[in-house]
């Protein structure tokens, strides 16, 4: 817009201000309206906040303003969006992010009018007429985060990772950061002292013209609305750093993936995605939608104990990741590719309550990282015998190790065959330990190996490292 175009929404947004009414939306005939003052308070809550108790309460009101300056808006908004515009309605990139399936992000302009009155509400006339400008300009981006719930860490303070990607402590509070995700059905003190990943995106455009009313009058409609919305024509997404892939979400990306395990190895805890959500600022006119963000569940099973973590083990865990990308595009050997197993197993050890549980998956774990599949006499051998030479650092060292790896392998086939573990086991002539202190040593032992052949970036060869 012109500044000539600027002061004139300028004038219309100040008139309408002058003579608005905030009434109960869903009461007929309307009840009393609320002043602006206490209405601003709801919308501040709401915006600045996780407040699910506000953000209802906010919805529960409309704003009315005179008809005839309601017209002049309209028409402004009409003139102004005509790109974007099609009998009175407007796309918005929302639709592209809620991944939605049906016209719902599809809105009438009385709505851009009435979150253009919020947002002046909010942050003043001024902040109104800049959002809107930026909004229908040609090369207009929205930025927002793409943000994943991780459980088995915890931080003090916030933690840059990579540009445009970081790790945000969730405080034990009833005022949590505005981003976390609105979702009714569970406890939100379920979530205090966990970790959310947010990963820095924008769209672009932030509208587009819609598709025609119905089926009948556009052919394109159906096809439109069934596409995955990666695939619809127009939008543009753009990760701030690069290290997510692009036009990609959620907890399952390579990228997350790979990072948990990262952090899972550096932080020696079982790091894994709860649920993921995107969030667009309420006070951006690309959210147009009334809810302040929206979740996708997952699935991802138990979850284990918190750990809590410094930047040093997020430096830790920044190399690792590095070393699991790149060995899994460039070396040969593939070795992140090899690790997947064993990684994950271990993970799900550290995440698993039942010491059964924890003994089938590190025997998993174990087997994967020393038995070749084509391998089938002398397996505890072999195994004991490889797992201690990869360790080991001397001849009594792998002596030691040997006993160790025999008793893991008998606890693991004791929970793989019976469901069940005895209380001690042995580990040498005349020395028993309890096995709820053996299953935590597996466990260290297990970190170890893998840890060690992500730092020589190199599977062992067997049967070169036993014959020395």
């Amino acid at each position: 817009m012109n500044e000539e175009r600027k002061q004139e929404l300028t004038q219309l947004l100040n008139e309408a201000i002058e003579n608005l009414e905030i009434l109960p939306r869903y009461t007929d005939p309307p009840l009393t309206s609320i002043d602006i003052g206490r209405y601003k308070r709801y919308l501040q809550e709401s915006w600045t906040s996780y407040s699910p108790d506000t953000e209802r309460l906010v919805r529960q009101f409309k704003l009315e303003i005179n008809t005839d300056t309601k017209s002049k808006l309209l028409d402004f908004i009409s003139s102004e969006g005509d790109p974007f515009i099609h009998e009175g309605r407007i796309l918005t990139g929302y639709f592209y992010l809620q991944c939605a399936r049906t016209n719902r992000e599809i809105f009438e302009l009385s709505d851009l009018l009435e979150k253009l009155l919020n947002i002046a509400i909010f942050g003043g006339i001024e902040a109104a007429v800049s959002a809107f400008d930026k909004s229908t300009s040609k090369d207009a981006t929205v930025s927002f985060e793409s943000i994943t719930l991780l459980k088995g860490i915890t931080l003090e303070t916030e933690i840059q990772v990579f540009d445009g990607i970081r790790l945000v402590p969730i405080p034990a509070s009833s005022r949590l950061p505005r981003c976390f995700g609105s979702y009714s059905h569970t406890d939100v003190s379920d979530f205090y002292w966990d970790t959310m990943l947010v990963i820095d995106y924008s769209i672009f455009p932030i509208f587009q013209k819609p598709p025609l009313a119905s089926p009948a009058e556009d052919e394109n409609y159906v096809t439109i609305m069934e596409k995955p919305p990666m695939e619809i024509e127009g939008f543009l997404i753009k990760a701030k750093g690069g290290k997510s892939p692009e036009c990609t979400f959620g907890a399952n990306t390579v990228f997350h993936q790979k990072f948990c395990q990262a952090l899972s190895l550096a932080c020696d805890s079982g790091v894994k995605p709860a649920r993921s959500w995107k969030f667009v600022a309420k006070d951006k006119l690309l959210n147009i939608n009334p809810t302040n963000s929206f979740w996708h569940s997952q699935s991802p099973g138990p979850f284990g104990d918190r750990i809590k973590v410094s930047e040093n083990e997020i430096n830790k865990a920044k190399c690792l990741y590095e070393v699991l990308v790149d060995s899994t595009s460039n070396t040969p050997t593939n070795i992140a590719e090899k690790l997947q197993i064993p990684i994950n197993r271990w993970i799900e050890s550290k995440v698993h309550k039942d010491p059964v549980d924890k003994m089938i998956d590190l025997g998993t774990a174990f087997e994967s990282l020393f038995l070749p599949s084509h391998t089938i006499n002398q397996l505890t051998f072999q195994f004991c015998l490889r797992a201690s030479w990869h360790l080991g650092k001397c001849k009594e060292d792998r002596e030691k190790l040997m006993d160790e790896f025999k008793a893991i392998y008998t606890l693991r086939s004791q929970a793989v065959h019976n469901g069940e573990l005895p209380k001690k086991i042995k580990i040498r002539k005349g020395e028993s330990v309890p096995t709820s202190e053996l299953i935590p040593r597996a466990q260290n032992l297990c970190l170890d190996s893998i840890k060690k052949i992500l730092e020589d970036r190199e599977y062992p060869d067997w049967k070169s490292l036993v014959l020395g």
